[in-house]
């Protein structure tokens, strides 16, 4: 009898055991179990995490990339308005230089008229010039020569009377 009870206690005891083992058995699946799934979500949060921030940086470099492309953009775009302008300025200049030479060229080319007017006009007042006295020389000629035919006619007038006058002297002695 004693010794059944024993026994019997025993397997109970043992029962008791063996519940308790698989109890806790149980017990540390579970907390392994919650424990595998609480760091799967807590890697799978963190990859997340760094995806998005990986993003983010991606983004930011985009943003940084298209920024710098901008100001690159705009400071050629400066830089060829510009060389636009220094051109136009060069070309202003140019046309004003041209316009001053072409100014000067005239100026001269009219001074050069004037002086040609001039030596002109100073030769045609000395061939008149020149004309006058011509003819004054041929005046003073032409009344030398009538002052000598006048000269001369009364000459041989003189000497017509003279022979008449002679003619009539020997008619009176012929008498």
């Amino acid at each position: 009898e004693e010794e059944e009870e024993k026994e019997e206690e025993k397997e109970e005891k043992e029962e008791e055991e063996k519940e308790k083992t698989e109890k806790e058995k149980t017990e540390k699946e579970k907390t392994e179990k919650e424990k595998t799934e609480k760091e799967k979500t807590e890697k799978e949060k963190t990859e997340k995490e760094k995806k998005e921030e990986e993003k983010k940086e991606e983004e930011k470099k985009e943003e940084e990339k298209k920024e710098e492309e901008k100001k690159e953009e705009e400071k050629k775009e400066e830089e060829k308005k510009e060389e636009e302008k220094k051109e136009e300025e060069k070309k202003e200049e140019e046309k004003k230089e041209e316009e001053k030479k072409e100014e000067e060229k005239k100026e001269e080319e009219k001074k050069e008229e004037e002086k040609k007017e001039e030596e002109k006009k100073e030769e045609e007042e000395k061939e008149e010039e020149e004309e006058e006295k011509e003819e004054e020389k041929e005046k003073k000629e032409e009344e030398k020569k009538e002052e000598e035919e006048k000269k001369e006619e009364e000459e041989k007038e003189e000497e017509k009377e003279e022979k008449e006058e002679e003619r009539e002297e020997e008619e009176r002695e012929e008498k």
